[in-house]
């Protein structure tokens, strides 16, 4: 059996809205194949708004493979940083005043801080992050956080 793919809850609003609109599975793969198609759009029926994503070829045969094989959504991803924490220390960058702030994440075995510069905690590649379940299991010490979601247009 094949394994389901785990694809972003945005793809998952995507994929339903384009069925909802009466597009197949194969007219989708179609849309995604097509190498002109640099970003995925559809309508938001919540906000009405245009909904835009920039995709790369991974990403392509990522949601090709999820439409084919099924998938799941990941879970939301969120950081954890802590108030208060703030350190300011200058010329780091030009000559202004960097700040760092503490994060809390969990390493698979505890959970700890670690300073990240501010103000773009945001980026999973910088930043630990860490999903609900994790918090919900937490301690008292993390659960007192306040945590922030993270946008996957941050994954690119």
């Amino acid at each position: 059996m094949t394994e389901k793919v785990k694809v972003p809850a945005w793809f998952d609003d995507f994929y339903k809205q384009k069925s909802d609109l009466g597009k197949n599975d194969i007219q989708l793969i179609h849309g995604l194949a097509d190498l002109q198609n640099r970003d995925l759009r559809w309508l938001d029926e919540e906000s009405s708004v245009i909904k835009t994503r920039p995709i790369n070829n991974q990403d392509r045969f990522r949601f090709i493979k999820a439409i084919v094989n099924g998938y799941e959504v990941e879970e939301q991803k969120y950081v954890l940083p802590m108030e208060g924490t703030v350190e300011k220390f200058p010329g780091a960058y030009r000559g202004e005043t960097a700040q760092e702030q503490l994060y809390a994440y969990n390493d698979g075995y505890r959970w700890r801080i670690n300073y990240h510069l501010i103000p773009k905690p945001a980026s999973k590649d910088k930043v630990e992050t860490v999903t609900q379940s994790q918090i919900d299991n937490a301690p008292a010490w993390v659960k007192a956080i306040n945590p922030v979601p993270i946008e996957e247009a941050d994954d690119d």
